[in-house]
C-alpha cells in the first residue's frame, strides 16, 4: 500500500505543471485592450478631452507593458519549482513517517520474514 501511496505521489510529481503565466499574460492583453476600447469610446462620445485621453492611453499600455514583460523565465521556474519541491518532500517524508509509525505502534513482527 505504501508503495500505491507513493506512486500516486511521483505520478503527480512527474506530471507536466500548466504554464500559468501564459494565461496571466493573455488575460492582461485581453483586459488591456477593453480599457483602451472603452477609453476610446469615452473620447469619441466627448466625454474626456484629447489631452486626458492620451494621458490614459500612454499610461494603459505601459501598464500592461510592466506587466507583460514583469513575467520573466526565471520566475516562472522558480514558481514552478515550487510545487515540485513541495512533493518531493511529502514523497521522501511519508513512507519514512509511515514505516516509523508502524515499527512503533503496529506489529513489526510481521514484517520480519519467518525462517523455517
Amino acid at each position: 500500500m505504501l508503495l500505491l501511496a507513493v506512486g500516486v505521489l511521483l505520478l503527480s510529481l512527474l506530471r507536466k505543471q500548466p504554464q500559468l503565466g501564459d494565461d496571466t499574460r493573455a488575460q492582461n492583453i485581453v483586459i488591456a485592450r477593453e480599457r483602451l476600447a472603452e477609453l476610446q469610446a469615452e473620447y469619441n462620445a466627448g466625454n474626456i478631452e484629447q489631452q486626458a485621453f492620451e494621458q490614459t492611453r500612454e499610461e494603459l499600455e505601459q501598464a500592461l507593458l510592466d506587466d507583460v514583460a514583469g513575467q520573466d523565465s526565471t520566475e516562472r521556474k522558480a514558481a514552478s519549482f515550487a510545487p515540485r519541491l513541495g512533493m518531493l518532500l511529502v514523497v521522501m517524508v511519508v513512507p519514512a513517517v509511515s514505516l516509523g509509525l508502524y515499527k512503533h505502534l503496529g506489529s513489526p513482527q510481521y514484517l520480519e520474514v519467518a525462517g523455517p
